[in-house]
């Protein structure tokens, strides 16, 4: 079983002597040099120590293990404080947060107009609509959002610091504050203990457990970056446990049956230091800064982005649990020219996303709220400044959110080193991949079905359903098939030509595991992501921040209906556990030119089919509207169409279909332009297949249309000398061609 990279580990054992090991890795920036552009050497201090012991198991008086039972200990750990290497931002100047931009220039030292927002309306001299430009690039304190100005206190300790930050300049207002101060420490401690014992001279034990505990967040004078609560940056732990347990069985001279079972228990848990590291406690915001229609604005600070400086605030909690035991049986038999190998394997895949990154809120702000309507280039307006209006350009919220997976997976392989005759070597073998329906232990998966009538918009194809029993639901645990029929055979020879050549040659299909591939997701319903956007370049906002995020349904709720308006997990049907196939062959020469030289020529190939990528965009409007609106109205007013209205003078002209009468339903249906009509699925946003979720983070693994074709040409020269030392030279001819990055 392998798709990509294979790792492989061992662990030591112990001996019949006693052997320890001591040591200690030191970096510092005191033996440290500055780097080139930067203007001192930033705070680097690390310590990587540990110590081992082996020996056989002995207690005085009780039990001698020698030649029998033998132990194996390990410690490391690892101590670091890095700083600061001059990080560069934009920030808001002192005077935007009384409201005066007369200073916001661009690189050419020309002012940028503000347009109020407010003041939207249709162009009567031509296409489009047009603003009123605010007086002297100013906006009035009485036009502050009240919530923008509960936040502002907190952005205005940080002011610009750079000596090119001269008022009048583009430098003033952009790349203006340097950060060389702060740190993030990565504390972490790793142990391991092994035992081994004899039972007999065919029978032998074997047991491991290592533990690693990791923490990252930020040093004693604070994170790197700008100051709590506006750091973006968060805190994480990782906590691991492994165990395992094997048993070798001798059964003849010719029969050998190893078998393990075993598990690793990981948690990883982040979240913003501003937030607390209780998920149930919170940050104690509420009394503070609130939000409007969020989801608990105790828990973190907000975060806001800009489009043009520096965001404010970092993720709420989250995390993942990834508990997994298996089990792995591995017989070998040798009779006569045959080396054979059978084997079986057992995986249980769990996976539990865990998270509430945005309950508190979010909030982005572009340029493009307080620039010329519908701008495609940034020659006007500020983010900043469509912030203290409160026009906001998107935002969302997330409740909590808990999605135990379950992935089963069963293996069998059989293999056959065949030596025909004393020059020509044969390799064959089969292996055979299952994995099951995945299941959520729970019983709240949910998937897209585009064939399932939508109550809520006049039956329209395409609606939400749910796994588990019940009124509403679908009667079953899983909501996708199983990944059956993935048969990998594989052939290879090795073939001496003469003493001093020989010729290797192999060919193979293996098939990559079928597992949670990022985050979590299908899980609509049960638990919520909303996200808003504006549906016109911030011509009207997302929502405005003093009246919060738009309307949302809590769940949870066994709806069809309950993620319209929003974006969509879809798991496309048996995408979702098509494993990914792999064919790959080789060819190789060697030849030993002297006693102490050698030289290689290998060819190799893979070629990757079913990958996991994201090239699906099944909700698109489609592009053929583009080019017949472009043909009859040209590109402006092709695009102008598209962004209308659909009860608009222009798109009533144009014969735009409505998709269903509740289209044209404020209450129903949140987008109302012409491009949102023409969408295959016009009751949805984005239908999410690849491993950005629908509900804003999911894990899509529904587009197994990626595929790859890797081709190397290799050169390998060794050269033995005396001593012990070696010589050796590669080169590699590459090239690779894919559309997927996995």
């Amino acid at each position: 079983q392998a798709g990509g990279g294979v790792m492989a580990f061992s662990s030591k054992s112990g001996t019949n002597n006693l052997h320890g090991v001591a040591y200690d890795f030191l970096r510092n920036d005191a033996l440290d040099a500055r780097g080139f552009f930067a203007p001192s050497r930033s705070v680097y201090k690390q310590n990587d120590f540990g110590a081992t012991l082996g020996g056989p198991v002995y207690l005085p008086k009780i039990y001698n293990g020698k030649n029998r039972t033998f132990f194996f200990i390990s410690f490391e750990g690892f101590r670091n404080r890095a700083g600061s290497n001059g990080r560069i931002f934009s920030v808001p100047t002192p005077e935007m947060y009384q409201g005066d931009f007369s200073k916001w220039v661009n690189s050419a030292g020309n002012v940028l107009a503000l347009y109020d927002p407010t003041t939207t309306r249709a162009n009567a001299a031509g296409n489009g609509q047009i603003r009123d430009p605010f007086p002297g690039n100013r906006i009035p304190v009485g036009r502050f959002s009240s919530f923008a100005s509960q936040l502002l206190p907190y952005g205005a300790v940080v002011k610009p610091n750079r000596p090119t930050a001269i008022p009048g300049t583009f430098g003033y207002v952009q790349n203006n504050y340097i950060s060389n101060s702060g740190s993030v420490v990565n504390p972490t401690d790793k142990g391991s203990a092994k035992i081994d014992h004899t039972i007999r001279s065919n029978h032998r034990l074997g047991f491991l457990f290592n533990i690693t505990r990791y923490r990252q967040g930020p040093g004693a004078e604070g994170p790197p970056g700008l100051p709590q609560p506006l750091w973006d940056g968060q805190a994480s732990t990782f906590n691991t446990e492994v165990y395992r347990f094997s048993y070798d069985w001798t059964i003849s001279p010719r029969v050998l049956n190893t078998f393990s079972i075993g598990g690793n228990h990981f948690i990883k848990e982040s979240y913003s230091p501003n937030a607390g590291a209780d998920p149930i406690v919170g940050g104690g915001w509420k009394s503070k800064l609130c939000m409007k229609n969020v989801v608990d604005c105790n828990v973190n600070f907000p975060q806001i982005s800009f489009t043009e400086a520096q965001g404010w605030g970092g993720s709420g909690y989250n995390g993942t649990l990834q508990p997994m035991w298996a089990l792995k049986d591995d017989l070998s038999y040798s009779r006569g020219k045959h080396n054979l190998k059978f084997g079986y394997t057992f995986q249980s895949q769990r996976a539990a996303g865990i998270g509430e990154q945005q309950i508190s809120g979010q909030a982005g702000f572009s340029f493009l709220g307080t620039s010329v309507p519908a701008a495609t280039s940034f020659t006007s307006g500020s983010s900043f400044a469509s912030f203290l209006l409160g026009w906001a350009d998107s935002g969302g919220t997330d409740s909590k959110r808990y999605t135990p997976q379950l992935y089963a997976y069963h293996g069998f392989y059989a293999q056959d080193d065949w030596r025909l005759t004393p020059k020509l070597t044969l390799n064959i073998g089969i292996r055979y991949d299952l994995t099951r329906s995945p299941i959520n232990e729970i019983d709240e998966y949910t998937d897209f079905d585009p064939t399932r009538p939508n109550p809520a918009v006049n039956g329209f194809p395409g609606a939400l359903i749910f796994a588990g029993f019940g009124p509403g639901r679908e009667n079953k645990r899983s909501l996708v098939p199983g990944s059956f029929g993935n048969i990998g055979p594989r052939v290879g020879l090795a073939y001496s030509i003469d003493s001093k050549t020989s010729a290797r040659a192999a060919f193979g299909r293996s098939y990559s595991r079928v597992t949670v591939t990022s985050g979590s997701g299908h899980y609509e319903g049960f638990a919520i992501s909303p996200r808003f956007s504006t549906p016109d370049q911030s011509i009207t906002p997302a929502f405005l921040l003093d009246t919060g995020l738009p309307s949302y349904l809590l769940p949870p709720q066994i709806n069809p209906a309950f993620q319209n308006n929003q974006a969509m997990d879809y798991w496309n049907g048996r995408d979702a556990t098509k494993a990914s196939e792999n064919l790959y062959w080789t060819f190789s020469l060697q030849r030993q030119f002297t006693a102490n030289t050698l030289i290689e020529a290998i060819y190799d190939a893979t070629v990757g089919t079913h990958l996991q990528t994201g090239l699906l965009n099944i909700n698109q409007t489609p592009t053929r509207y583009l080019n017949q609106f472009i043909q009859q109205y040209g590109t402006a007013g092709a695009l102008n169409l598209l962004r209308a209205d659909i009860n608009s003078p222009v798109a009533r002209a144009a014969g735009i279909p409505i998709p269903y009468a509740n289209f044209t339903n404020p209450a129903v249906q949140q987008f109302r332009t012409v491009a949102q009509a023409l969408r295959p699925f016009p009751q949805y946003q984005t239908l999410a297949t690849a491993a950005v979720g629908g509900g804003g983070i999911g894990a899509g693994n529904g587009d197994k249309s990626g595929h790859s074709a890797y081709q190397a040409l290799v050169l390998r020269a060794q050269r033995r000398f005396s001593g012990g030392l070696t010589s050796e030279w590669n080169y590699t001819l590459a090239k690779i061609l894919t559309d997927s990055d996995t």
